[in-house]
């Protein structure tokens, strides 16, 4: 009877164990190579009225991050720095921040120094890219439709490698 307790104790404490993981790293898949990005507006932390559509044309590096997500704020100076690198190849940047409290979005963006737009966003626009774990990052091709996406914190030589198949070429 013993041997059975622990054996009942080890499954339940394993199912717990991959259910925290699947809720830490989220479920489902982020979304996948031509799917068509999901209608993103809002208003930029300067105040001005942000249409993802409207950069139809240029490649996009979209990163969904939340203010309280410790490798969001790892990631993001060399997201910063990607920017800068990839301005002259016509690739932009935005970030969403996701679940955040507003008043602390412009602090994390200043503090960090990030050139790029960014916006707060709601859960629909959230569960619309299908960025159930943070940070996620989306690239999109010219044409709106993704190219490439990524969970969890990426490195700046990461994305570099995937700008550089995408645009074709480095900076």
């Amino acid at each position: 009877m013993n041997a059975a307790r622990v054996a009942i104790r080890v499954v339940g404490t394993a199912a717990l164990l991959a259910l925290l993981v699947v809720i830490l790293l989220g479920g489902g898949q982020p979304l996948g190579a031509g799917t068509v990005a999901p209608t993103t507006r809002g208003v930029t932390l300067d105040g001005v009225p942000f249409d993802l559509a409207s950069w139809r044309g240029h490649v996009v590096v979209v990163n969904v991050w939340a203010t309280w997500c410790p490798p969001c704020l790892q990631e993001m100076p060399e997201f910063a720095e990607a920017a800068r690198r990839w301005d002259a190849k016509d690739v932009r940047f935005v970030g969403l921040a996701a679940d955040s409290p507003l008043e602390k979005i412009p602090f994390v963006v200043e503090k960090l120094q990030i050139p790029y737009p960014n916006l707060p966003i709601d859960g629909a626009t959230q569960r619309a890219w299908n960025a159930t774990a943070l940070p996620s990052t989306f690239i999109l091709r010219k044409d709106g439709t993704v190219a490439w996406s990524g969970r969890g914190a990426i490195h700046g030589h990461e994305l570099d490698d995937a700008l550089a198949d995408i645009v074709g070429g480095r900076p």
